[in-house]
């Protein structure tokens, strides 16, 4: 892992990924409900019902199940190669294979 002064150190680009991890998912879940008080999302509304273009399996997953880490998703860096990881890692482009 690197330290806090090396990252420091790196200028940010329009490329640079930064690495929040889990630190923002309990603003996403208070903004979805907000949403949801507002009446502009229902908790039983599915992913298919809200972005048509997602996969039929989206017929099956709702907001209620998002918020409560159960619709079965997996993480999107398991489904990412070893090359595409190092590169979201590095903060550089696909076209840029230096890290």
């Amino acid at each position: 892992m690197e330290s806090a002064i090396s990252v420091r150190k790196r200028r940010s680009t329009p490329h640079t990924n930064f690495r929040l991890a889990s630190f923002t998912k309990q603003f996403t879940a208070m903004a979805v409900m907000l949403l949801v008080h507002d009446g502009k999302l229902r908790y039983d509304q599915t992913l298919t019902g809200i972005f048509p273009d997602f996969p039929a399996y989206g017929k099956a997953i709702n907001i209620r199940n998002l918020l409560n880490h159960t619709s079965g998703l997996p993480d999107y860096e398991d489904l990412m190669n070893a090359v595409e990881k190092q590169r979201v890692r590095c903060g550089r482009p696909k076209t840029d294979s230096r890290c």
